[in-house]
């Protein structure tokens, strides 16, 4: 999906993996993970950098790079990445491929999160599949989307 808000899709994608991480990345990991060159990284995070948007921390070599949460920015941008690339959409997109799916309902302290109830940030997504799919194939989904 690309939202025309985004200069580009790899925009989007970047501003996904550091708005929707909680954990500070290293711009090498985001490289390979992301499969975009790290010159091109390097230079989207000089202007997220210039925006107010990431922050870094610099451990020997490594740039370490996350989410600026003091930025006033930073609940919307992350409210907007999470509805139009986070788990919901991935989940709706992969879904969509397996037969015999009636419905998809994700539950449990995501689910509480989303709706705005305050805790701690969830550490997993509670999925329930009603129907008859090939119980394999939603496993195996619900795996390359972790």
């Amino acid at each position: 999906m690309h939202l025309p808000i985004f200069r580009s899709a790899n925009q989007a994608r970047i501003l996904t993996e550091i708005f929707l991480a909680e954990e500070r990345r290293s711009i090498q990991e985001l490289s390979t993970k992301l499969a975009i060159p790290y010159a091109t990284l390097h230079k989207e995070f000089g202007r997220l950098l210039d925006a107010g948007l990431i922050s870094e921390e610099r451990i020997g070599n490594y740039r370490l790079i996350a989410a600026e949460r003091y930025s006033l920015f930073y609940k919307p941008m992350h409210e907007l990445l999470q509805i139009a690339f986070g788990p919901v959409p991935k989940l709706r997109t992969a879904m969509q491929e397996i037969s015999g799916i009636n419905k998809v309902l994700i539950f449990g302290s995501w689910a509480q999160r989303g709706l705005g109830h305050h805790g701690p940030p969830p550490q997993d997504i509670d999925v329930l599949v009603v129907g008859e799919p090939d119980v394999g194939k939603v496993y195996a989904t619900c795996d390359f989307l972790a």
